[in-house]
């Protein structure tokens, strides 16, 4: 249990992670309270949330607990960062009580769809590894999103991911079934994009990274496409000028040159 924080009315943040904490109680007296750490605990309801009058939370951490549903949030409406990661999450609800929220951490749970998280407006960073996902619903709204990781997920495609989301720059796609790649022109700003580890099988499969103009940071390894012997080769064939890695090895600041002098040495011989 949480005792002795009566007198704390000006405690501004409490770290009680690591502990055996099963029940959310005795935070009453927190007006003030702006970060929440309950990492690491026996935690199965954040229904009790909604008692302790917590109206200035910002940032709530509770992975590795046992918790199962999101709830009891409803009185924190300034909350910007909710990690709920490691969890036995199978389903989100409504969280539209939620408007300032910028980061979303729900990996390691059991969810297998989202709901429409339109009213996360000013979300940034949506984290759902490790989950049972197989499509990317829900995310239309998050016009502001510019990390989304779905790694280890069962998703097949990424061509439903909304074009919508103008922002993004890091996407994290590792792990999954994936056998192409789709038009990357969709988000402009898109930096790094994890692919390794899916089931790309030809260089055809990821032509369209050439429409990408942002593109820095590439992931193939641990596709059949990987297996090749000219994988690194045929893949700077195809690659945008913008790139500046290809899996863990960074690129020369001249490699467009290198590939363009050995293309034309190619057909001379």
């Amino acid at each position: 249990e949480i005792g002795g924080l009566e007198g704390c009315t000006s405690l501004r943040e409490l770290d009680l992670y690591e502990n055996e904490i099963s029940e959310i109680r005795g935070l009453e007296a927190l007006r003030h309270l702006r970060s929440l750490d309950l990492s690491f605990n026996q935690i199965r309801s954040l229904a009790p949330l909604a008692g302790q009058r917590l109206h200035a939370l910002e940032r709530l951490f509770a992975p590795q607990n046992k918790i199962e549903h999101v709830e009891g949030l409803d009185g924190l409406a300034q909350l910007r960062t909710l990690e709920l990661g490691s969890n036995r999450i199978r389903e989100l609800p409504d969280l539209s009580h939620l408007p300032e929220l910028r980061e979303l951490h729900l990996g390691r749970n059991k969810l297998r769809a989202l709901p429409a998280l339109d009213a996360l407006s000013r979300l940034t960073v949506l984290g759902l590894s490790s989950n049972r996902l197989e499509a990317l619903d829900g995310l239309d709204g998050l016009l502001a999103l510019e990390e989304l990781y779905v790694a280890h997920n069962g998703l097949r495609t990424f061509a439903d991911l909304p074009s919508s989301l103008a922002r993004l720059r890091v996407l994290d796609l590792a792990g999954n079934a994936i056998v192409e790649l789709s038009a990357l022109s969709h988000w402009p700003c898109l930096e790094d994009l994890w692919l390794n580890d899916n089931r790309i099988g030809t260089m055809q499969s990821v032509a369209h990274v050439a429409s990408s103009r942002s593109l820095q940071t590439l992931y193939l390894e641990g596709n059949p496409l990987a297996a090749s012997p000219t994988y690194g080769a045929d893949l700077l064939r195809v690659a945008p000028l913008s790139l500046r890695q290809v899996d863990a090895i960074p690129l020369a600041p001249d490699w467009p040159a290198q590939v363009g002098r050995a293309a034309s040495e190619g057909r001379a011989q």
